[in-house]
């Protein structure tokens, strides 16, 4: 079995051919054309996840004293639209995890989240946190 990856370029070519060469056998190729006819392809960029009509998750709703101490402490007594809809996925999953959400919308308790999730099960896996800087 043979596995590759062939990028497409507007404008789309009508088909691309393939050559298979084999590196042992004198004179045994083969050449395979791959139609592009009925392709269907996805969005070019895909539209944003509306945000759903969500009550607000409570900092009491962690389950994690410390965790709920430390957004207590930041006057911090319940989460914004967009960590209440990633709050499933980011605290209550092993899932990988992308949130893309503009400069100033708590993003960073995201993360923390995930963090806290990873502290209560002592098991410590790798948590990466990639924001971008001005």
């Amino acid at each position: 079995m043979l596995s590759f990856i062939v990028p497409l370029f507007e404008p789309m070519p009508p088909q691309y051919f393939i050559k298979v060469i084999s590196d042992r056998w004198l004179q045994c190729e083969n050449v395979l054309p791959v139609s592009f006819k009925h392709l269907i392809l996805p969005e070019r960029f895909a539209p944003p996840t509306e945000l759903q009509d969500m009550h607000s998750k409570l900092v009491k709703e962690l389950g994690f004293k410390e965790a709920e101490n430390y957004y207590l402490s930041q006057g911090v007594k319940e989460f914004n639209a967009i960590v209440t809809q990633s709050f499933n996925k980011v605290y209550l999953s092993d899932e990988s995890v992308f949130v893309g959400a503009p400069t100033g919308s708590s993003i960073i308790n995201c993360a923390e989240l995930a963090i806290f999730r990873e502290i209560q099960k002592e098991t410590f896996e790798k948590i990466v946190y990639i924001c971008p800087s001005e």
